[in-house]
């Protein structure tokens, strides 16, 4: 087993390490050329962040290659084993959270909050009318994933709303409506750009061919090769300007977005 979490802009990213089951048709997980990190345990990840060489991180991300919720029983396991670290935790889903779930989720925020931490969820919204053929299923609409940002908005958590990737193919109206339906139940918004592989698989799956594109490495995995990257500006600008209309804070990665959140809840 090799082990290859690193630290990037003061966190550090965990998985379990498996297939994702959701198959979103702009994912940089599908192509051949990505590899997934290593398959582990609850008990392995634990391991692996208190052994981490590297302590200079603030933040512990649960993310990278798969939906960890998708069994929602194993990812609270770890959540609740991961907050005795003493860190801020936070991870990203588009899971349809159950409202035992959320509880959970609730109670362990206020445990960290005790600690001067934060337990900090974000949904990912990246599409609206376009979704249907984006994210297949069983990937819930995004009218489900709007609900359970409200719900975890009622308990009181602090939601980021993801906004990832931007894509050339989604209209500009589609974020509107994204940001309009969310605008009372989140602290910031997310954005961020789409990977796709040299190969073209995305492309393929995408069903067009994408032009504006630069090379670079995945900044936030510790792995050789490059990718072709599509930064969309059009879509950055018109949501980066929107968010300032709706007074809500805007970031294109995930730790300053968390230190906003936590300077303006432990100001109080």
């Amino acid at each position: 087993m090799t082990m290859n979490y690193n630290v990037c802009d003061n966190r550090i990213m965990v998985s379990f390490g498996e297939k994702c089951v959701f198959k979103c048709k702009y994912c940089y997980t599908l192509p051949s050329c990505f590899e997934n990190y290593p398959k582990l345990n609850i008990d392995q990840i634990i391991n692996a962040v208190k052994n981490f060489p590297e302590k200079n991180f603030e933040n512990i991300y649960i993310s990278c290659d798969m939906d960890a919720f998708e069994n929602q029983q194993r990812a609270i396991e770890l959540i609740e084993k991961l907050a005795v670290l003493n860190k801020d935790i936070h991870f990203t889903t588009k899971t349809i959270l159950s409202d035992v779930t959320i509880e959970r989720i609730a109670n362990i925020n206020y445990e960290l909050i005790q600690k001067g931490r934060m337990l900090i969820p974000a949904i990912s919204i990246c599409a609206m009318e376009s979704s249907k053929k984006l994210e297949p299923d069983p990937i819930p609409t995004p009218l489900e994933r709007i609900e359970t940002i409200i719900k975890l908005k009622e308990k009181g958590l602090k939601v980021i709303l993801a906004i990832r990737p931007f894509l050339p193919s989604v209209r500009i109206s589609e974020y509107k409506e994204i940001l309009d339906c969310t605008a009372n139940y989140i602290e910031a918004v997310l954005g961020g750009t789409l990977f796709f592989d040299l190969e073209g698989t995305i492309e393929k799956r995408l069903g067009y061919n994408i032009e504006d594109f630069r090379l670079q490495p995945m900044y936030f995995i510790d792995k050789p090769g490059m990718w072709k990257v599509y930064i969309g500006h059009r879509e950055r600008n018109f949501v980066e300007n929107y968010c300032k209309h709706m007074e809500k804070d805007f970031f294109m990665t995930s730790p300053p977005a968390i230190e906003s959140i936590k300077r303006k809840y432990f100001r109080k």
